[in-house]
């Protein structure tokens, strides 16, 4: 629960999640989250210094998160922030150096939630170098050896 919400309420219009509440959604810990992520389980995106699960990561593995419609069409920038967990003043930045595309010259700034989907998608990478790029190439190498190892033992029988 967020708020007083219900998950049902408080997921509806959740564009993405940051690990302590997806960790809250799944009924882990956060450190279960990290590890799905690092070893690429998990789809994450590093916006600006947060780590972001997007929405469509989460659904793909849990199912719906909400049985409410997810709300369609433009929102405010604050509205954004608070489905985003991002801060105003960060998205505002990432609007007016180029990052976000948006038409800022219209006043209040509408950003349209796919849009928004779109652009967190783009940061979101399976690999966990984005995430944690000290542990990638461990985790990406214990991953081969696996791989190998399991098909080695697949031929010998």
């Amino acid at each position: 629960m967020r708020n007083g919400l219900s998950r049902d309420q408080a997921c509806r219009n959740r564009i993405a999640f940051s690990v302590p509440e997806t960790a809250k959604i799944w009924g882990y810990v956060p450190k279960t989250v990290w590890s799905r992520i690092r070893s690429g389980k998990l789809l994450a995106a590093r916006i600006g210094t947060r780590i972001l699960i997007p929405r469509t990561a989460l659904e793909k593995l849990t199912g719906p998160l909400s049985t409410l419609p997810m709300d369609k069409g433009p929102a405010l920038i604050s509205e954004l922030c608070k489905d985003c967990g991002m801060s105003d003043r960060f998205l505002r930045e990432q609007i007016y150096t180029g990052a976000l595309p948006v038409d800022s010259r219209k006043r209040p700034i509408h950003i349209d939630r796919q849009t928004m989907i779109d652009w967190i998608a783009s940061h979101a990478d399976d690999s966990g170098k984005r995430v944690r790029p000290d542990l990638a190439e461990g985790v990406k190498q214990r991953n081969r050896q696996r791989r190998e190892a399991a098909t080695a033992e697949r031929s010998a029988l």
